[in-house]
């Protein structure tokens, strides 16, 4: 947190945020008082509902600002109009937008049920029992439907017979929110007479049509110890329920991610599925399925008035980079330098707390600005805690922000050699690179290192690369340690390879890619190493293709995984595994396996100051 007290802002008086914060300060002047009231509202409309919030709190005119319709109307989905009934009215559109928020609206003949994300503006719908398909759900000697106050739907299915677990549903995304990833749950409550499901495993799957769908177990037995025995005496985890605030329970059974929202025809499957059926049970009521916004960050923190967090400052820089865009449209010039009442070290520490991507567009808001992105107050912040263990004493940087382009651009050898480390460019997160070494040596499979030959090659960042041996059967599992990650941060874990002339054997060869933190769910996906696969082989299944990499090398991705922690002891498990083995391989050259934050958004315009 930053103390703005040395900006001109000494009488301020305590307000209640219109965000519902609470005991948020206000205060009574802001250089963006000089801009014309609506021009702020306009700024304000292009950031999110939370971060309106929040720029109520800068000064009056903000406070002002946001509550106009202009705001809030871009917030809003286009289509509501048709969502809310005539007999509904509303003093404001931010007073319509949180009722869309408070209130779920029933819509498709109340067969679903939609609302919107509080902080985002993100569509949440949720699928009714009605638009499921359960095995035998007609059958009135296993499934009773009825109505109960609790329900937001006219009726609820509840198990009254002995009948097999299986539930699926399908929706089409366009009615989600665009370049969104989404958790689904299966809502249910237990009746005073559930029984039959203690110690039960159900296998769930969520996925796009046409893709490899995520895979998982869960249990509707809250006593559960996390845990099942399979068939061949292993052991695999399961999800539980939580309880949620409306009195029902819920079991996430994946995620996704939607690319194309309103625009595009994608549909997404869903399903839950008792693979055999071990005891008597009756019941469970179920409500529907839930598709919502994934959660990955904690809750944020109210603001005081002297007070940013690195996500309010982050919506200052973007605020004030869209005052620029926008001078063509407002009445009066706007005069960048009112910010000169700020110090320039003030405004380093402010932008510090963002990222390198949003520094370098701060850069372009006005010559104040681009002179305290400059300081090394910025650019010490974005980079490693350590990052004086890392550099060579031999090598002399001028600037921090030069020795940060330097580790995003020249990746670091550390650990004798045989991992490298580098940053990502627009974020600062970590990258990871182990050599075909440190993955043998992390292989729990003792025979590993006879398979491959070992060889220098001018093109391998490390001193050595596996060449695969002549062998039937290509298998690899290791283990790597989070620590050197950055923690809070989506990852994917590539393979990456070349082939030698004499590489033969993986055409038309999928192999099965198992990605996780050992303790929690797997991603699991097929790939090959073939680059002139179709994309699909034998019963459908889709299989992930390899792509060239900038360095000439190919790789192919593994898998996605969440780091929670960063610098704890979570361990990350990747495996490698042809089911069958039609014919004999060699040539592969592995360089080794890179981890590297998860592509969302579009990549970074690599801007230079």
């Amino acid at each position: 947190m930053i103390q703005l007290q040395q900006a001109s802002m000494e009488k301020k008086q305590s307000v209640e945020s219109s965000g519902g914060g609470g005991g948020d300060r206000v205060s009574e002047w802001s250089p963006f008082d000089y801009l014309p009231e609506e021009c702020i509202s306009n700024i304000i409309s292009f950031t999110s509902p939370r971060d309106a919030c929040v720029a109520a709190s800068i000064s009056k005119t903000f406070e002002s600002a946001v509550k106009s319709d202009i705001v809030w109307e871009k917030f809003i989905p286009p289509d509501y109009e048709s969502l809310v009934p005539r007999s509904r009215e509303f003093s404001s559109k931010k007073e319509l937008y949180f009722a869309l928020c408070n209130d779920p609206l029933l819509i498709d003949d109340g067969k679903k049920s939609i609302w919107l994300e509080k902080a985002s503006g993100k569509r949440c719908i949720m699928l009714s029992a009605m638009n499921l398909s359960m095995v035998w759900g007609e059958d009135r000697h296993y499934w009773q439907w009825i109505p109960i106050p609790e329900s937001r739907f006219e009726k609820v299915p509840v198990l009254i017979g002995d009948v097999r677990l299986e539930i699926r549903g399908r929706t089409n995304t366009r009615v989600l929110s665009p370049r969104t990833r989404y958790s689904v749950y299966i809502v249910f409550m237990e009746s005073d007479q559930c029984y039959g499901f203690a110690d039960v495993a159900v296998e769930a799957e969520v996925g796009m049509v046409g893709h490899e769908p995520s895979r998982r177990f869960i249990c509707f037995d809250k006593a559960m110890n996390g845990q099942f025995i399979t068939r061949d005496g292993g052991r695999r985890d399961v999800v539980k329920p939580k309880e949620r605030e409306d009195r029902w329970m819920e079991i996430e059974l994946g995620e996704f991610f939607n690319e194309g929202g309103l625009m595009n025809s994608d549909e997404i499957e869903m399903s839950a599925l008792e693979n055999k059926r071990i005891t008597w049970r009756g019941g469970l009521i179920i409500q529907g399925i839930e598709i919502r916004p994934a959660k990955r960050f904690k809750k944020r923190k109210s603001l005081l008035k002297s007070e940013f967090s690195s996500e309010s400052t982050e919506t200052m820089i973007r605020l004030r980079t869209l005052i620029e865009k926008n001078r063509s449209e407002s009445k009066r010039k706007i005069d960048s330098s009112s910010f000169d009442s700020l110090p320039e070290g003030c405004i380093s520490n402010i932008i510090s707390f963002t990222s390198p991507e949003d520094a370098c567009v701060a850069a372009t808001v006005s010559k104040i600005f681009e002179s305290a992105v400059k300081s090394d107050i910025v650019w010490e912040k974005f980079l490693p805690a350590d990052y004086e263990s890392l550099i060579p004493p031999s090598r002399v940087f001028s600037s921090k922000k030069e020795l940060y382009f330097s580790l995003c651009d020249d990746p670091l050898l550390i650990d004798d050699g045989k991992l490298s480390i580098c940053l990502e460019k627009a974020s600062g997160k970590r990258c990871v690179m182990y050599s075909a070494t440190a993955m043998m040596n992390f292989s729990s499979m003792g025979d590993i290192f006879q398979r491959f030959e070992w060889i220098p090659i001018p093109e391998a960042r490390f001193e050595t690369v596996a060449q695969l041996r002549e062998a039937c059967k290509f298998k690899f599992n290791c283990r790597m340690n989070t620590r050197v990650l950055s923690p809070r941060t989506r990852y994917s874990v590539y393979i990456v390879f070349k082939k030698a002339d004499t590489c033969c054997g993986f055409k038309a060869v999928s192999l099965e890619a198992v990605v996780g933190v050992v303790g929690q769910d797997s991603f699991r996906r097929f790939i090959c190493f073939d680059t002139h696969a179709k994309g699909q082989f034998r019963k459908g299944k889709v299989v992930v293709k390899p792509e060239a990499r900038e360095d000439g090398w190919m790789e192919v991705e593994l898998g996605e995984f969440f780091n929670e922690g960063g610098w704890n002891s979570d361990e990350i498990e990747m495996t490698i595994l042809e089911r069958k083995c039609p014919q004999q391989k060699r040539g592969l050259v592995i360089l080794g396996i890179e981890i590297r934050p998860t592509k969302i958004l579009e990549e970074f315009s690599g801007r230079r100051l």
